[in-house]
């Protein structure tokens, strides 16, 4: 797959030449005694970091083996370049986040261990621990050999083996954020900050599920649906195919085979964020969105471009407040089949309703896929189509799509106008003008006759 995109900024250096900031060439002996000496303690205070990502966010990618195993599921410059490289013919994780965040965040100095490292812990330990405990594992066999530490927005543990118990009949381990949502207070080798954690086995080493996780590390929460596709017991949960934050089995992602996981796993990558997501992270640029509120009889008219591909000027996205809270809100979109949308299943507009507490466990505001259909995956509205939001009386109807202008226009309606007031005046009580008298209105009183009109 090709992008388009603009240049991106410099890279960093790689091989010999790499910023001080790297890890440092591990010592091939002796690594274990060091690991050891290794400092990391955690606060489990989430969300230290839940709002913009603006320039450089860096990751620390370690790459870990259990105790007793030899196995290398690919080599270190795989995950240099998946990680801390920009590929215009097979773009990358580092791209992905370059390009979905409108150039807004990048990973240059994301820093990747030099070769696998040997832990301290056996397989059968590591099934009993929690992610936590394998991402200290995965930065202990590093050792005091992580220079820099402060310099990392994330650390991401790439495990050579599958944690899997023999219960486990879907083959699934222990891969995902860890933590909770956004950066975690860590000590680091002395150096005490927020970072975001990711622990992945090799199954789940493809970039979609990458993605996700490294989203959770900024801050997200899962995208819903008001379709539930029964992924997990929460309804809605992960129901939201057109968001990598919603994917889970039945999403809409695309092939991008360079990057499959180990084995001959999965490659699925993509797809982009939703509005409510984007923004939330400052990933739309100030003035390309506008928030229209309309009143009785009051229709607006709005074109915007595509997320998936946006033009270098016009609106982004269009949200609607719901009134009763500020975080209560819809959001308007367009995606098309391109870049990191490619696997979706056509071009049109997305409608999301953004709910405050809508979920338990999850106090903050959700985003929820107003579906155009009785499927999960039934998010587009194409032209000519209408949602009707009828508890409040108002309309989004998509009026054009254009893919050669790469722009999608659509109208908003208020509630209908109040009927005008009746001819004659208002009705009231009382004598005069259009006021009734003491025989009711509209009657006469008895042996009423009209008066002559003279001619002149």
């Amino acid at each position: 797959m090709s992008i388009e995109h603009r240049q991106p900024p410099s890279q960093p250096p790689s091989g010999r030449n790499r910023r001080r900031r790297r890890l440092r060439t591990l010592v091939a002996s002796g690594v274990a005694a060091l690991a050891a000496t290794a400092s990391l303690s955690v606060g489990h205070t989430a969300g230290v970091h839940a709002g913009p990502i603006a320039g450089n966010s860096p990751w620390l990618v370690l790459l870990c083996q259990a105790k007793g195993t030899t196995t290398t599921p690919k080599p270190p410059a795989y995950f240099q370049h998946l990680f801390a490289e920009h590929d215009s013919v097979n773009p990358t994780v580092w791209d992905y986040w370059w390009q979905v965040s409108n150039y807004s965040t990048n990973l240059l100095g994301t820093t990747v261990s030099t070769r696998w490292m040997q832990t301290a812990k056996t397989v059968a330990e590591l099934q009993t621990e929690t992610r936590e405990q394998k991402l200290s594992d995965c930065i202990a066999a590093a050792g005091p050999e992580i220079a820099s530490p402060e310099s990392y927005y994330g650390v991401l543990a790439m495990w050579n083996t599958n944690f899997t118990m023999p219960s486990d009949t879907k083959n699934f381990g222990d891969s995902g954020e860890t933590g909770g949502l956004g950066q975690v207070s860590r000590t680091i080798n002395g150096v005490t900050q927020g970072y975001a954690g990711v622990v992945l086995e090799p199954w789940a080493m493809f970039p979609s599920f990458i993605e996700h996780e490294m989203g959770h590390g900024y801050g997200l929460d899962h995208a819903f649906g008001n379709v539930n596709c029964n992924a997990v017991a929460q309804a809605g949960e992960y129901c939201d195919p057109f968001d990598t934050m919603g994917v889970s089995t039945g999403g809409l992602e695309f092939s991008q085979p360079a990057y499959a996981a180990p084995g001959g796993g999965s490659s699925l990558a993509g797809p982009g964020l939703d509005a409510f997501e984007l923004a939330k992270l400052g990933f739309i640029p100030a003035g390309r969105t506008v928030s229209v509120t309309p009143g009785a009889g009051q229709q607006y008219t709005e074109t915007i471009t595509s997320l998936s591909a946006p033009n270098a000027s016009g609106l982004l996205t269009v949200t609607i407040p719901l009134g009763d809270s500020p975080d209560h809100y819809d959001t308007i979109e367009f995606r098309r089949r391109s870049n990191w949308d490619a696997g979706i299943n056509n071009d049109g507009i997305l409608i999301h309703e953004v709910k405050p507490n809508a979920i338990a466990n999850h106090p903050a505001p959700l985003s929820f896929l107003v579906n155009s259909g009785t499927a999960s995956t039934d998010g587009v509205w194409i032209a000519g189509r209408t949602y009707t939001d009828s508890a409040r009386q108002i309309s989004i109807t998509v009026q054009s799509v254009d893919l050669n202008l790469n722009q999608a226009t659509v109208i908003i309606t208020g509630p209908p106008a109040p009927p005008p007031p009746p001819l004659g005046g208002v009705s009231g009580s009382g004598q005069g003008s259009g006021g009734c008298g003491a025989s009711g209105c509209g009657q006469h009183p008895p042996g009423w006759r009209p008066k002559p009109i003279p001619f002149m």
